[in-house]
């Protein structure tokens, strides 16, 4: 796998973002990225049929992991969690 087709994990991000905003279910979205690896990968990159499908499968589950770890970080904190968490998230939380 090439550094070059690690620049196609946005673009899959960006497809299933697509497909969320269409109205599919949440939870299958990560199979969709999955989907959409397999598919950029067999078509834009040259070697085994098999390679594709593994470097494909790669970038659908880099994709997934793209998507909700910006998803949390860009998550709004209520007030009461900023109170209560510091910095690293060691603090305590009311429940």
């Amino acid at each position: 796998m090439d550094f070059s087709e690690i620049a196609l994990v946005p673009l899959i991000t960006g497809l299933v973002h697509t497909v969320k905003l269409v109205g599919i279910q949440k939870r299958f979205l990560p199979i969709c990225a999955i989907v959409f690896g397999i598919s950029i990968s067999l078509l834009f990159t040259a070697g085994n049929w098999k390679e594709d499908m593994m470097i494909g499968t790669w970038l659908g589950l880099s994709s997934v992991g793209f998507y909700s770890g910006s998803k949390n970080v860009l998550k709004p904190l209520s007030k009461e969690e900023i109170e209560h968490e510091d910095l690293f998230g060691s603090g305590t939380r009311r429940k």
